[in-house]
């Protein structure tokens, strides 16, 4: 069963081995109107295919603003408008976080159009291409033109972490992003977002019963495996080293 503990906290749980579980979470009791809650799952660009870098950013975009099985994109857009309620994803090296807000009487309505997004997506072709002509601008366009600050972050990371998993920024790289194909989207969200990868968080003036009933959508995911993250070891440098990076 799960906990809650006095201050308001959910205290974590380790997950049952089979499905139908109550799901363990951490939850921020508050007398704001605003809910929030995320769905954290231990998986992140260090666990990009090899040669196809991009596919963890690509994954949740197509889960966000893609369709779901039911929704259209345009269909979903349209419904969360009135509501002002986003759903949103980040992803960094070895996380995924799905973000989800909303006034709290438009609770229900909401978790009917975002929830299928996540756990029934429609991985539609027509949003494949869009999200992923998004990505490549991005990345050739917003980061390498257009932001000189965290291009000379992103080129220093990836200098000391080259070779490894970490070795290339979270967007991926252009040769990667072309090379991913919406089987590769399906693989990966089947096999990452899974309960046993999952961490849930509340915030906000949130009932047992809204709860519990994201508690039995989540439980559509796949059980899973937990994910083991690769061992990474930045490149140690010595003495001074300077690196240029030549604009047009």
């Amino acid at each position: 069963p799960l906990i809650e503990s006095t201050d308001g906290r959910g205290q974590f749980l380790k997950p049952k081995e089979t499905k139908d579980q109550e799901l363990p979470y951490t939850l921020q009791k508050t007398q704001s109107p605003l809910l929030r809650f995320k769905f954290l799952f231990n998986a992140g660009s260090s666990n990009d295919y090899e040669s196809k870098e991009g596919v963890a950013a690509l994954t949740a975009s197509m889960i966000t603003d893609g369709s779901s099985s039911s929704m259209s994109t345009e269909e979903i857009s349209r419904a969360l408008l009135p509501m002002a309620g986003s759903f949103e994803s980040q992803v960094d090296k070895e996380m995924t976080v799905f973000t989800g807000v909303v006034h709290k009487e438009q609770i229900g309505k909401f978790l009917e159009i975002v929830l299928p997004q996540l756990v029934s997506p429609g991985f539609k072709e027509p949003d494949f291409e869009r999200l992923k002509n998004q990505q490549e601008n991005r990345l050739l366009q917003d980061l390498r033109a257009n932001n000189e600050e965290e291009l000379a972050k992103e080129e220093l990371q990836n200098n000391i972490f080259t070779g490894t998993a970490y070795g290339h920024t979270i967007l991926g790289t252009l040769s990667g992003i072309e090379k991913i194909t919406i089987e590769d989207i399906k693989t990966f969200a089947l096999k990452h977002y899974s309960l046993k990868n999952l961490h849930l968080g509340f915030a906000g003036d949130f009932s047992k019963e809204i709860i519990t009933e994201i508690n039995i959508q989540l439980n559509k995911l796949p059980l899973g495996k937990k994910i083991q993250q690769p061992k990474v070891t930045g490149r140690k440098i010595k003495g001074l080293e300077v690196q240029i990076i030549e604009k047009d």
